[in-house]
């Protein structure tokens, strides 16, 4: 519950910061979204999870065309059973996490927007540190099996992506992301992967 409150109150925390002047070299923001997830192992194929991802951004300007961003993330991940998916352990998981990315982006294709120029479009690569705050997950005969199972409460992703700024303001992010280290501590591999967007606002 404590991971819960110092998301909300790192949300709203941002808006009280004052809007940052032409020479400050931090841009703070809010981004909000959604992953469409599937956990590698789990005898359950395709992108069917779909859960909320939100949480208070950072972008630090190291360069023109260099940023290294962050944030502090509420992100459902998970996976579900599909028509035809064959028999396994699992009907549907569901983790939820507090995820922590750290980001390098190359920006480029210079814009104009009310006079000024800026750069519309970022590549970037970076790692996520995900806690786990909760999950459940349901066998074939839709039983609670969540009892029974043995997830690691630490998650280490890989991320690449891709943000459109519209704006200075406004952007919309799409990233892939996959976990380099084993979600179930039991026997067996697996592994979170899913697709992530996103719409960035900043002050």
């Amino acid at each position: 519950m404590k991971l819960y409150k110092t998301l909300i109150i790192s949300l709203l925390l941002i808006f009280f910061i004052p809007k940052p002047t032409h020479a400050q070299t931090f841009e703070a923001g809010a981004a909000v979204g959604f992953n469409m997830s599937q956990i590698d192992g789990d005898a359950l194929f395709g992108f069917r999870r779909i859960g909320v991802a939100t949480g208070p951004i950072l972008n630090i300007n190291t360069a023109r065309r260099w940023q290294v961003s962050m944030g502090i993330l509420y992100s459902q991940l998970g996976s579900a059973r599909g028509k035809f998916d064959g028999p396994g352990d699992f009907d549907k998981i569901r983790v939820n996490y507090v995820e922590v990315p750290l980001v390098m982006r190359f920006k480029d294709w210079v814009g104009e927007y009310e006079n000024e120029e800026y750069l519309r479009l970022g590549f970037e690569a970076g790692v996520t540190y995900g806690r786990l705050i909760n999950f459940n997950a349901t066998d074939l005969g839709g039983a609670d099996i969540t009892d029974f199972q043995n997830f690691n409460t630490s998650a280490f992703n890989i991320n690449f992506g891709a943000t459109y700024f519209i704006n200075p303001k406004w952007g919309v992010h799409a990233k892939w992301s996959k976990q380099l280290n084993d979600l179930d501590n039991n026997a067996g591999v697996m592994v979170n992967r899913y697709i992530n967007v996103m719409l960035y606002y900043f002050l």
